[in-house]
């Protein structure tokens, strides 16, 4: 049995992802479905079923909870996936989803190899944004314009479908980013690859708006959820470009796979090694309250 970052081999031909979410707004939903939905395509395995655990509140409302299960019903029909029978348990005052993906195996994936190109495809920090958006508005209107607030959100709406509909697990090598950020994510590229590489910290991609939000909390962007953005190794980086940049997605070149095990990261004149991931930035702002901002508000 193989696992590595959220996905576990069950046979040469099987995989399941899995994800487990604390549920705030119907995109928390989205952001997991796409998170398992992206872990087996990643890899070129081919989503085929989705078993759901549904933790409601107990004083959700019976309509509510339909809500959810119909959101969910319509993510798997727009991607012809299976939804099995479904879990839902009212044991804890808080929403939960968990969702377990199954797949199979479609073609044999890309074999990355020392002086492979490692790229980025999307903007890093998306889903963290989104997330902080939600669920601080009340703090952030006081600092940012309602009109700011609503296009950003909208900006940070976004899944993987362009990337995957650019380049397959053929092609490339491919590593999600989710939760813990850019940095989670090229820890678990490590780990799944077991060899070094040396990157550009300065060409990984942001929206501003990450910047700034992340700013105003004083949270790392580059620890923020990435959901929607791609780590890629490849031998031909420009190819992969013309495609990424012909399906409109966000494209940059952030460096190489090595030869030896050492994991460096350039940023200006210094250079570092790759840390152990810190915890998602979102559970900082999840814990910073009205009174812990208001002096910096006034």
């Amino acid at each position: 049995m193989e696992t590595a970052g959220g996905a576990v081999r069950i046979s040469p031909e099987e995989t399941v992802s899995c994800a487990e979410m604390i549920v705030h707004s119907e995109e928390d939903i989205c952001i997991c479905f796409h998170r398992v939905y992206a872990q087996l395509l990643s890899r070129g395995f081919m989503p085929e079923k989705l078993f759901l655990t549904l933790n409601a509140r107990r004083r959700d409302s019976e309509k509510n909870v339909k809500e959810k299960l119909e959101l969910i019903s319509t993510l798997c029909a727009h991607k012809g996936i299976a939804l099995f029978p479904v879990a839902v348990q009212t044991l804890y005052d808080q929403r939960s989803v968990s969702m377990l993906m199954q797949g199979h195996a479609c073609k044999k994936a890309y074999a990355p190899k020392k002086g492979d190109k490692i790229c980025m495809a999307g903007f890093a920090g998306c889903a963290g944004t989104l997330k902080a958006l939600i669920l601080k508005n009340d703090i952030l209107k006081e600092r940012f314009s309602p009109f700011w607030l609503e296009k950003a959100k909208k900006a940070m709406i976004t899944d993987n479908d362009d990337i995957f509909g650019a380049v397959s697990a053929q092609e490339a090598f491919m590593q999600p980013v989710a939760e813990g950020g850019i940095m989670a994510a090229l820890w678990d590229m490590k780990e799944r690859l077991g060899c070094g590489f040396f990157i550009d910290r300065q060409k990984i991609l942001f929206r501003q708006e990450t910047i700034e939000i992340c700013e105003f909390f004083d949270v790392d962007p580059y620890s923020f959820s990435g959901d929607g953005s791609m780590l890629i190794v490849c031998s031909d980086a420009e190819k992969i470009s013309e495609k990424m940049f012909g399906a409109g997605v966000p494209f940059t070149l952030l460096g190489e796979l090595t030869a030896d095990n050492a994991c460096r990261i350039k940023k200006k004149d210094e250079e570092s090694f790759l840390d152990r991931p810190a915890e998602d930035g979102i559970w900082k702002i999840a814990d910073i309250s009205w009174k812990d901002k208001e002096e910096d508000l006034l």
